[in-house]
């Protein structure tokens, strides 16, 4: 949605880019001028009145009331059917931001989801959630989303001016690798855009409405929520170069021009723009011709490993440091030896760039060189392919042959990354179910995916299980193709298939349960990772 504001935007005869010294002086100058806003998940005022995706005309409320123990202060946000305040903790004495949506609202329950999700999620450039509860507010039951409060600049007021190429290749890396965290915990962001970034005064990076934006107003620019995130990062990186956005106005941000139907890189928009820059837009913007060799990028991982090093050394966030330590060991960054030496940006002049592709067979073999002098390239032999865990948008108790109901309010025990809390089964009289086919949980994965494998911590050993998928979600199991399956499980099992199969939905079928001295016949799930 389109705010009114300032659209003017870098171009050929624009302003030179800005550096984040720039930038930092900028918002420091506006912060002691009394104008910096505070954030709450999911909403950005562009003003102290005013969100960036809401603009009215009527003044900021401030009223004394309050929802559980939290004291409202001053209505901030009203768009989407939800209202967002800043408001007080008495209790610890700080400022909050709380959103409201009507608990009679049909997305209440996958808001209340996608928050719980979120909170899961440990990352400084984060803006956490901290509480979800259900309230009575004018009189009606509503979900109340807590949050920190977050004192700082939405990203489009500091980009009508281009930044530089290596200030904007951190600041998307800094996003990148908080996206790949959020990813790696079973939550993609889904709805990312210069709204959603608050740089503080101290030129920290940090990312709202994690999960949150896109129950509200629907995945964007793409209708998978993975996807959405790598095109919404590569859309950051080229609105800050730019000053353009890809995918048409936004949050007073003016749209990228079209050369027919596709997007212009954004050298063509800013002639300063280098080359290492273009090549990451072109493989993550949606709407960009993709180069020859390596293709889109389909995962976060590898797009944050080479926008970090495109950057370079230099200034990062806090949080970067043991992000990229604790990633260091997960991810290999498959970098093809021409890329060493050729991580100059701007004022080494570069004729070319080359990154490896999201995966081994992209790796090219016949590295560009951008000057004579260049080293000559060795070659390399990439790393093995390491199976990655999968984004769960949605965990659901699966019961269609029973009362359609097995302990549905444990069902996010089994993605919470806490094996001793689990997802059971009620109490059967046998372990055969007392004659019922099974139960078991369903997966949402948001999008058809490679799976590959599902790992499991079972309660208990003696389970009998099916792994079954499907790009369709049905209330009968043999709608689901089977993809793997145990008998007598082990607690600790990894079920996989002889190749990739693509599925959007992942049943988890138990047709035998182990028996309990204490409590009788029950199973569960303490964990579970769907890998691809």
């Amino acid at each position: 949605m389109t705010i009114d504001g300032d659209t003017s935007s870098a171009t050929e005869d624009g302003p030179p880019p800005r550096s984040m010294g720039d930038t930092l002086d900028l918002l420091e100058t506006r912060s002691k001028a009394g104008n910096s806003v505070g954030s709450e998940v999911g909403q950005a005022p562009a003003t102290p009145h005013h969100t960036s995706e809401s603009v009215t005309d009527e003044p900021a409320r401030q009223i004394t009331d309050a929802v559980w123990r939290y004291h409202l202060d001053v209505i901030v946000g009203d768009s989407a059917g939800s209202q967002s305040w800043q408001a007080t903790d008495p209790v610890l004495g700080r400022k909050v931001g709380v959103r409201l949506l009507p608990a009679s609202d049909e997305r209440a329950e996958d808001l209340r989801d996608a928050a719980c999700l979120a909170a899961r999620v440990s990352d400084r450039r984060l803006i956490h959630v901290l509480d979800v509860v259900d309230v009575k507010f004018e009189g009606s039951p509503h979900i109340a989303i807590v949050t920190e409060w977050v004192e700082g600049r939405p990203l489009q007021e500091l980009i009508h001016d281009p930044m530089s190429a290596v200030d904007s290749l951190r600041l998307a890396a800094e996003v990148a690798e908080c996206l790949e965290t959020a990813h790696l915990s079973g939550i993609a962001h889904g709805r990312l855009r210069p709204h959603s970034l608050l740089i503080t005064a101290g030129g920290e990076v940090r990312v709202r409405g994690l999960g949150v934006d896109a129950v509200l107003k629907g995945c964007d620019p793409d209708p998978d929520p993975v996807l959405a995130d790598i095109r919404g990062i590569g859309g950051i990186l080229y609105a800050c170069v730019s000053g353009r956005w890809p995918y048409g106005d936004v949050d007073g941000v003016a749209a990228a021009p079209e050369i027919g139907d596709s997007v212009p890189l954004p050298s063509r928009v800013a002639p300063a723009v280098t080359g290492p820059v273009d090549l990451i837009c072109s493989r993550s913007v949606g709407g960009t011709t993709p180069p020859r060799e390596g293709g889109t990028y389909s995962r976060v991982a590898p797009l944050a490993a080479d926008l970090r090093l495109a950057a370079g050394p230099g200034r990062e966030a806090p949080a970067t440091k043991g992000a990229r330590r604790r990633r260091s060991h997960r991810v290999g960054r498959r970098l093809t030896a021409s890329v060493i030496g050729l991580v100059a940006v701007g004022a080494l002049g570069l004729l070319g760039w080359q990154l490896v592709a999201d995966g081994p067979s992209a790796v090219s073999p016949r590295p560009v060189i951008t000057a004579s002098t260049a080293p000559r390239p060795t070659a390399t032999v990439p790393p093995p392919v390491i199976d990655q865990a999968l984004p769960i948008i949605r965990v659901s108790d699966f019961d269609p042959l029973g009362n359609g109901r097995e302990n549905s309010d444990l069902a996010p025990l089994a993605i919470d990354g806490k094996p001793a809390t689990a997802w059971t089964t009620v109490v059967y009289a046998s372990d055969y179910l007392s004659g019922k086919p099974g139960v078991g949980l369903l997966l949402d994965l948001g999008a058809p995916r490679p799976v590959s494998a599902v790992k499991l911590t079972l309660v208990g050993p003696g389970t009998d299980l099916e792994i079954r998928t499907s790009e369709k979600v049905s209330d009968d199991p043999a709608a689901y193709t089977p993809f793997a399956a145990a008998t007598a499980a082990p607690e600790d099992i990894v079920l996989r298939a002889p190749k990739p199969v693509t599925a959007r939905y992942v049943l988890i079928w138990i047709t035998r349960v182990s028996s309990n001295p204490d409590s009788g016949y029950q199973g569960g799930i303490g964990e579970l990772t769907v890998l691809g």
